[in-house]
Parts: C-alpha cells; structure tokens; sequence
C-alpha cells in the first residue's frame, strides 16, 4: 500500500501584485445618444409639469392678506388670505385618488371664486373664523376640473331666493338671461326655469288646534273661536290631519285642524284676542301658498300674476326661487 504524502503546515504564499496593472484605467460605460435624449427629455417633462410648484416655492412665507374683490386679479401661485363664506348648499366632494379627496365649493356673493379644501377632517388645525390661506389657482388647470364639472351637471340643484321686484320687472318686459341672488351671485333664468311662488294672502291668518276635553271636534272649536275670540272664520275647518297612536282600536285618534279667519290688523292681532278669550290653540300664522310652475306660463295681468288658473297680487307675493344653477 503507498503512503500518502504528508500535508504542508505552512499556506502557499500569494504572488505580488503586479504594478502595472494598477496602472490600467477601467472600461468606462459607454452612454448612447438615445439614453442621453431620453434623460433630457425627461428632465424637460418634469421641470414643464411642476413649474406652478416652483413658482408657488418662492412665494413668501406668509400670506398676503386681500379683498376678495380682488382675488380675480391676483396671478396664479399667489399665497393669499382672504375672508370668505362657502355656499355649503353647492359643497361637492371629489375624488382624487388621494386621501378622501377634496370638497369644492363656490363663494357666496362673489361669482367665479371656489374654495378647495381637503375633504379630510384631519388635513389642517381647525378654523373657527371664515379666514382661508393657501395658493391661488384658476379653476380649469386643477387635474380634477372635468371631475367636477361633471358633478355639478348630475347635482340636483337648490332653490335660491331673487328679488321679487326684479322678477316681475323680468316678466313685464325685459327678459333677462340672467338675475342674481340676494349675494349677488348670477343666476340663468330662461323660459323653461322652474319658479317657486311664495303667496302670503293679506288680512288672513291660520289658526290651528287640536281636540282637548272641552273641544273635541272642529265645530266646537269654531264655535268657540267666534263666540269667545270673536274671531270671524272662512267657511268650515279647511284642513284636518289625523294621527293614529299606534294600532289599537281602543285608543282614540288625535287630530289637528285649521281655520282660516279674517285678520284685518294682522296675525299678532289674532293671537291677541285668542291669549285675551284664554283659549289654548296650537298655532297662529300667515296664510301662506307655495306655487310652483316654469317663468314661461307666468303672465302679468295688470296688478296681478297669473299661474295657470290663480291670479296672485303683486302686493300678496313674498318671495320668488328659482333653481341655482352652478356652473364651474
């Protein structure tokens, strides 16, 4: 059998390194045209997309306080503060992908202004005043500005108050495209926009009562408002709501009824002599008539509008809505 030869004790020493190796640069990497237009225009592209951004950088630290009159003037990537009140009637929710998105609403009384806050309660510290501070924009270079066209084209729209003058005046002859709001914002009237009519009748009131044990039907009621009040009533009991406590035959039905009486010195008069008879009623309050119809059936018959088959005084209308139609 052969001996197998015994292993070194010492490790083999490592051969020197040669000099001039060291001396040999390294392979440099090679950068092609295309990689290099590739970065520049990249670099274009992102320097392009966030020069708003960089702009609004170097504004000043503190924002500078202005009349909101004035806001339309003011350049974009202005950092403001301005006093407004949002019409949070009109207040949208968009969805930005970020967070929960952002509320938008327009100014009260100041036409083409919008306030975008985050939607998020815990985006800022809280404000207990109608100050806003932040960055000025128009409103069609936000990302979102079709997202939110689009909401207020589905939106239902909200009744707004006009002056009833300027409303009847747009009957009896001009025929505006538009009439503002009591703010002063614009609202788009046409022939097809749907009205609300406030009808207030003057030298009438409502008196409304509910049964007790000394009154329990309508006729002892009027019965006693003409012979204890002295109150002069309109024909019999013009309205009557009935509610059930729950399904018991044996419980008794508990009903309100109302009577329309004559008030030449008004509605507190009425109360007056109800409190003075000592007579217990529900309620006192004007004879009032919502009338609803579109602005091209209503006609103007001397002192009088005419909506379909009513004829209302120009004298007994209160209040006049139409639609408030925003449009960003």
């Amino acid at each position: 059998m052969a001996a197998s030869s015994p292993k070194s004790d010492r490790a083999t020493p490592r051969d020197p390194i040669d000099p001039e190796l060291l001396k040999l640069s390294k392979p440099r990497t090679k950068v092609g045209w295309l990689l290099s237009l590739s970065v520049v225009v990249f670099c274009g592209y992102w320097m392009f997309t966030l020069r708003h951004d960089l702009r609004y950088s170097r504004a000043a630290d503190t924002p500078t306080p202005i009349e909101p009159t004035a806001l339309p003037a003011i350049t974009s990537e202005s950092f403001v503060e301005v006093e407004l009140i949002p019409d949070r009637a009109q207040l949208a929710r968009i969805w930005t992908g970020r967070d929960l998105g952002i509320h938008a609403a327009p100014a009260l009384g100041h036409s083409g202004i919008w306030l975008i806050t985050p939607a998020s309660a815990f985006a800022g510290d809280p404000g207990y005043d109608n100050l806003y501070r932040g960055r000025v924009k128009r409103l069609g270079e936000l990302p979102f500005f079709d997202e939110l066209v689009d909401y207020y084209q589905r939106a239902d729209q909200p009744m707004e108050s006009i002056d009833p003058n300027a409303f009847i005046d747009h009957i009896r002859k001009t025929r505006k495209t538009e009439l503002t709001t009591k703010l002063g914002d614009p609202m788009p009237i046409d022939a097809s926009t749907s009205v609300e009519l406030l009808w207030r009748r003057a030298q009438r009131a409502w008196v409304t009562v509910a049964p007790n044990e000394e009154f329990s039907n309508p006729q002892s009621w009027a019965n006693a408002l003409r012979s204890q009040a002295g109150l002069a009533i309109q024909g019999s009991v013009i309205n009557e709501t009935n509610e059930t406590n729950g399904t018991d035959p044996e419980r008794a039905t508990k009903g309100l009824w109302t009577f329309e009486v004559e008030a030449p010195d008004g509605v507190e008069a009425i109360s007056a002599k109800i409190r003075a008879a000592g007579l217990l009623v529900n309620q006192v309050s004007p004879v009032e008539s919502v009338i609803q119809g579109v602005v091209g059936d209503i006609q103007l018959n001397d002192q009088q509008l005419r909506v379909k088959t009513l004829e209302i005084p120009l004298i007994e209308l209160q209040a006049v809505k139409i639609p408030h139609r925003v449009i960003p």
